[in-house]
Formats: structure tokens, C-alpha cells, sequence
């Protein structure tokens, strides 16, 4: 299997292959996208969390020792 490796922008559903690959790029293909920005969700999961923290039943908090591993 032959790899090609190029940044372009898919605009209209359509991602646009540059004309030094054309031929090579014939027939079927599989294809990975790997976006340059992650998507905005709007909110951060840090500042949700903080606002809605998650309460475990079974909790209970590291001694001192447990934390810096002392017996």
C-alpha cells in the first residue's frame, strides 16, 4: 500500500487532492482525517467538573503516607 500525506481544507464536503497526487490517487482509497484544531464544545470539561462534581459512595481520600507511597 502507497501512503500520500498533504494538508488541505475540505470545504462543501469535499476534500480536494492536490494535482501532484491525482495519479496516484485513482480508484478507491481509504482515507484518515486528522483535523489541525479539536472542535469547540463550548465549555471545559475542568470547569464543568468543578461545577458539577462527581460524588462516589465509596470515596475516601489518601492518607498522607498512601500519597507519597510510605508504609
Amino acid at each position: 500500500m502507497d501512503a500520500i500525506e498533504f494538508h488541505t481544507v475540505i470545504e462543501d464536503d469535499v476534500i480536494r487532492i492536490p494535482s501532484l497526487y491525482l495519479e496516484r490517487a485513482k480508484g478507491q482509497a481509504r482515507i484518515l482525517i486528522f483535523p489541525d484544531h479539536a472542535p469547540d464544545t463550548g465549555r471545559d470539561m475542568i470547569e464543568y467538573l468543578m461545577d458539577h462534581p462527581y460524588r462516589a459512595d465509596s470515596f475516601s481520600p489518601l492518607t498522607r503516607e498512601e500519597i507519597h507511597g510510605r508504609p
